[in-house]
């Protein structure tokens, strides 16, 4: 896959929400909230550990995770976004500098405030697309 363009990585770079979609099998979708992190084209975030979310990425690794850009609409009503499919793979959080990170971009705090067992989760993009300002198409992000 080819890098994610400029304008792409830039949603995932600022502090925008996500919105993740896993399954927990058939008409069982489960959609979340969550803070992101851009590594390279894939993305990371975090979940308690016994969680909806980590169960069902446990059992389908498989994974939707969506930006709206918060400044720019395609035309009145369809606000630009971009989505991203791909694999996951779960990793018990053994510290707390990545949701420490995340807390300092999103909430402007420099630990991240709540005690727990999370899990880290790490999206291996295997396609993209959305509906957004990229040089060369009339409105779409890409593939």
């Amino acid at each position: 896959m080819d890098d994610l363009p400029r304008a792409v990585r830039d949603l995932f770079d600022d502090a925008n929400p996500a919105i993740v979609a896993t399954s927990g099998g058939v008409d069982r979708p489960q959609l979340s909230v969550v803070w992101i992190e851009r590594r390279g084209n894939d993305l990371a975030f975090f979940c308690e550990a016994d969680s909806v979310k980590a169960r069902n990425l446990a059992a389908h690794p498989t994974v939707v995770v969506i930006v709206m850009d918060p400044e720019r609409t395609f035309e009145p009503g369809a606000q630009c976004h971009v989505r991203i499919s791909g694999t996951t793979s779960l990793e018990s959080l053994s510290d707390t500098s990545f949701p420490d990170r995340l807390a300092k971009r999103y909430m402007g705090v420099d630990r991240f405030p709540h005690e727990g067992d999370y899990v880290s989760v790490t999206v291996t993009t295997t396609s993209w697309s959305g509906v957004g300002p990229f040089p060369g198409t009339t409105h779409g992000w890409g593939t």
